[in-house]
């Protein structure tokens, strides 16, 4: 298995685990899983100090969008911890680890127009998921909750693609 692969299977564990335990109001078991998850992808990094810039790109990203999201209403999420007003710790969680999937959906989409059209229909996909498991209670009217989710996917998206790039440029020798 390549390690892209592990890395996106990896990536669909921890986010069923963040999930199913927010459906149940427990942060903890999404928040270890992505822990073990980052160290391992950490260990096998050939450029350590840039996957782990990747990686905090990703979540502090993730931190701002999910936080708009609750202020705007959008979104309302289970297990909220440590706050009703931002983005909780498991979703911030499952953003770092997002982070560990970024070079291969580089990869498949660049960081242009592709890539915010990818984040543009898989975004509200996930939330759509993510609803449907308890995670979270997507706002009403369901057009502009897309809409939202749509754009804010649409923008962070091809943001973190060029942020991996633009780290992967740095890795490569002069």
């Amino acid at each position: 298995m390549t390690r892209a692969f592990v890395n996106l299977i990896g990536f669909q564990a921890v986010w069923f685990v963040c999930a199913l335990g927010a459906a149940r109001g427990l942060s903890w078991p999404g928040l270890l899983l992505a822990a073990v998850f980052v160290a391992l992808h950490l260990a096998m990094a050939t450029e350590t100090n840039l996957a782990a810039l990747t990686l905090l790109g990703s979540a502090l990203t993730g931190l701002a969008v999910e936080s708009a999201l609750i202020d705007f209403g959008v979104v309302h999420y289970a297990a909220p911890w440590p706050s009703d007003n931002f983005a909780p710790a498991w979703i911030v969680a499952l953003w770092l680890a997002f982070g560990a999937t970024l070079a291969p959906m580089r990869a498949l989409f660049g960081s242009g127009l592709k890539a915010a059209i990818a984040g543009a229909v898989f975004g509200p996909v996930a939330y759509e998921a993510g609803e449907s498991l308890g995670a979270m209670n997507l706002q009403s009217p369901a057009w502009r909750t897309v809409l939202v989710l749509s754009l804010a996917w649409a923008g962070a998206l091809p943001v973190l693609l060029a942020l991996q790039g633009a780290l992967d440029a740095r890795a490569r020798p002069a």
